[in-house]
């Protein structure tokens, strides 16, 4: 994955990120992801894990400049929806965050106000 298993501050945003939604699964965000994949576009996209007993179960790249409406097989129906409300409030705070324009201070503060 990316920096987020080596960084503090990574592992503290996803655990509120996690703290605030309470699903089912972990669901964990991939800031500042490194290596080439064609599925996935930097400047629009925030990669998303979701994991089951810390193993990745499911990855897909959301765009939160749209209004999101993917959902994820993995989970149920109501954490799809806990997901996809959250995203559709906090997703273009966490897109900031990942092109360097907020810092961890910052993004700490807006992230499940």
């Amino acid at each position: 994955m990316g920096l987020w298993l080596k960084g503090y501050e990574y592992r503290e945003i996803n655990k509120k990120i996690n703290d605030y939604l309470k699903i089912e699964k972990e669901i964990h965000f991939d800031f500042f992801p490194k290596g080439k994949d064609k599925n996935y576009a930097f400047n629009k996209d925030l990669v998303i894990f979701i994991l089951d007993k810390k193993e990745i179960i499911e990855k897909k790249y959301i765009n939160p400049r749209k209004k999101i409406n993917k959902n994820f097989n993995s989970l149920s129906k109501e954490d799809n929806e806990k997901i996809r409300n959250y995203l559709n409030k906090y997703g273009m705070d966490l897109l900031e965050y990942q092109h360097n324009k907020i810092h961890y201070k910052e993004i700490t503060k807006r992230l499940g106000r």
